[in-house]
């Protein structure tokens, strides 16, 4: 695990922390107590809790107006994703993947439209209770099972 410091600005006052769940996120405002909080310039890299937490934060701030935080709009989440990836693959097949590697404007909009993708994924995990543990056990497991599998084998027989 890589722990960074942050300096956490308040009132003029700095109180520098060792231990910290953000990277490199630019100056993040901690919503539950009106903090900026400037990270250093070490490269980002966002674990999924880190993620989980950010997502719960941000529906903090929109909680009035937003679903509310239960397993029952999960599937909602779902459907917003699918309608982001729709959004990248326009981009795929409007611009080509030439452009999304040299252009850096397409690129960029190509990286925020995955980040749409990836935001909504996060909600569907916090809407449904789903821990970083919980998840990282099951895609390790699952990124086992896929390493010992035949592919061409399962699917051969299936012409």
């Amino acid at each position: 695990m890589v722990i960074r410091s942050i300096i956490i600005e308040n009132g003029g006052e700095e109180n520098k922390m060792e231990k910290t769940n953000f990277y490199d996120l630019g100056a993040i405002e901690d919503l539950g107590n009106n903090k900026q909080v400037s990270t250093s310039p070490h490269g980002s890299d966002l674990r999924i809790s880190e993620m989980l937490e950010l997502s719960y934060k941000l529906w903090e701030k929109h909680k009035d107006t937003w679903s509310p935080m239960k397993p029952e709009y999960g599937r909602n989440f779902i459907l917003y994703m699918i309608e982001e990836i729709g959004e990248a693959i326009a981009i795929i097949k409007k611009k080509g993947e030439e452009k999304i590697m040299d252009d850096p404007e397409v690129r960029a909009r190509f990286i925020e439209e995955l980040g749409d993708v990836l935001m909504y994924y996060i909600d569907v995990l916090n809407r449904f209770n789903i821990s970083a543990e919980e998840f990282s056990d099951v895609y390790i497991k699952k990124f086992k099972s896929n390493m010992d599998r035949d592919y061409k084998k399962q699917y051969e027989n299936l012409k």
